[in-house]
Parts: C-alpha cells; structure tokens; sequence
C-alpha cells in the first residue's frame, strides 16, 4: 500500500515493569524494495537504544533492592542505633552515586524500633515518628527532605509498593526538592520484607527523565525518524519534541495517519501485556533471564 509517508513503529523491549520502547521511522516514498531491510535495521536498533533505557532503570532498581535486603537486617544495630545508621546509609549512598537525584527509605510504624513516639517530629521522624528519611542531591548539593506522614500515606509510591509488595517503576510525576525547579522523575522501587516476608517498609530511588532523553536524542535513523518512550498508561517519557513531555500518546498520535496512529497505540499495548508477565515473575530468581527472553520476542515485532 502506497502512503505519502511510510511510518515503521517497532517496539524493543520493555524497561523494567512500566516502560515501551518504540521507535518510529517516518521517511517519505519509501520503495517497496527498501521495506525488509529498513524493519531489520528498525528492530536492531530499537533493541540497542532500549537496553540502554535498561540499564539506567535497572541499575536505580538494583540499587534499590541491594538497599532493601541490608535494611531488613536491621536488628543487627542496636535498637537505638538503627536510625541515625540507616540515615548515614543512605546520604553515602546517594553521594557515591550522582546518576540518582534522591533516596528515599521509609518504614511501616514503629516497625524498626519501636521508638516511633521518641522521633517525632524530628529528623530521624516524621510528624508521627515514622522513619521516613530522604536525601536529595540538586545541583551537586546532598541535602535532607522532609515529609509528613499525611503526604506519605496519601502517596501513589506508598500504596503501590505496599500493596503489591513487589519492586516496581513508578509512572512519572512532577517533584521539587528544596528550592529546585519541579522537574518529571521515575521511582525505582523495592519493598523491605521481615524474615516472615511481611511488608514493613521499602527504598525508592528517583531519577529525572533527562537521563532517558539523553538516550532518545542519540536515535535519528536516515535523518527523519525519531524514538519515543512510553509508560505503559501511553504517557511519554522522552521523546524529540519536548512540548510533549507527560503528556498522552494520543497528543502525539493525532499528527499520524491513521494507520500509523494504531500502530503506535498497539506497540504500546504489547508493552503493557508484556510488563503485566514481568510483574508476575518479579519474585522469582530466575526472573532477569526470563526478560531477556521476552525482550527478544518483542524486539522483532513488525507492523505487517
């Protein structure tokens, strides 16, 4: 079928449990001929930039579940050691790390000491004692954060994390820390377990999506195509055009011809369907050979 502009969407692979890579090729009266070997290039390529996406989430999120299992060995530390070493903890940790913008730890009440009433309102605590620490790092400049327990509990990091128990990427929202400028930013999540596998806290790490687009900036295939990055909702982390930052794929795909519009919309539902298997198997061992799998099924998905 002849179309003034060809569009070849193919997706790569899914970036922990939240995210599609799909690139788009537009190029204008594409032969017939040329069709084979631009969708091998496409879904090479693809498969490239999306490890790359990959691997920054997935360093955050191994961070994150390094931090979870130490921290769940907490009565190791003396009861009223365990905060002021927790906290120590994790201002190292940011610092030695400058690809992350915060940490942040907390636990369930009175879930690591006891001590909940002693700390409130203090930096160790929060207004009703919890341990709910976070450390930011703007500019080169580590500082503390503070939170409330309202905010806290109110928080989508908390309820998803608590009950789904499992590690996950958070959908971007806008947030400031300090003085700093609100700017989008992805969670990496892992929840902290007691010997019993009991939920009682969990460490979130933050990075802003000025780290994917640097990545999304770099695909510019025979000078006209573009990559895009999805949540698996459809919002759009990274993409060439800024204006369309946290908005809705739909905002993006209106531009399309309509073939090219249901393209997009599916490449993006596959994402999703392959997160939802990733999600399942987050608990088992085996689970970073079972992406590699998935991923490579996606990688050479085409449009026919």
């Amino acid at each position: 079928m002849t179309l003034r502009t060809r569009l070849q969407m193919i997706f790569g692979t899914t970036v922990l449990v939240s995210f599609a890579s799909v690139l788009v090729f537009a190029a204008l009266g594409i032969r017939k001929e040329m069709r084979s070997s631009l969708e091998t290039i496409a879904t090479e390529t693809a498969g490239r930039y999306a490890a790359g996406i990959d691997a920054r989430t997935g360093e955050a999120l191994l961070t994150a579940r390094t931090a979870a299992r130490i921290f769940s060995n907490f009565e190791r530390f003396a009861t009223t050691d365990r905060r002021n070493t927790i906290d120590a903890q994790v201002r190292s940790l940011l610092e030695r790390n400058g690809k992350f913008t915060s940490i942040r730890v907390f636990f369930e009440p009175d879930a690591l000491d006891g001590l909940d009433a002693r700390y409130a309102g203090t930096e160790l605590g929060n207004d009703a004692g919890r341990f709910d620490i976070v450390w930011h790092n703007e500019g080169g400049l580590v500082e503390r954060g503070r939170s409330t327990e309202a905010a806290l509990v109110e928080s989508e990091l908390y309820a998803t994390v608590k009950k789904l128990s499992v590690e996950v990427v958070l959908d971007p929202r806008d947030y400031a820390y300090g003085t700093g400028s609100p700017l989008p930013r992805v969670s990496a999540t892992a929840p902290i377990h007691d010997i019993y596998d009991t939920f009682i806290g969990a460490v979130s790490i933050d990075l802003t999506l000025t780290d994917f687009q640097g990545i999304i900036d770099e695909v510019r295939p025979f000078g006209t195509g573009f990559a895009g990055l999805y949540t698996k909702n459809g919002y759009i982390l990274a993409h060439r055009e800024r204006a369309l930052f946290s908005k809705n794929f739909t905002d993006e795909a209106a531009r399309y011809l309509p073939e090219g519009a249901a393209v997009l919309a599916d490449a993006i539902a596959v994402a999703e369907q392959v997160s939802a298997k990733l999600v399942n198997a987050a608990t088992n061992p085996s689970s970073d050979r079972r992406r590699t799998r998935v991923s490579r099924v996606c990688g050479k998905k085409r449009w026919r």
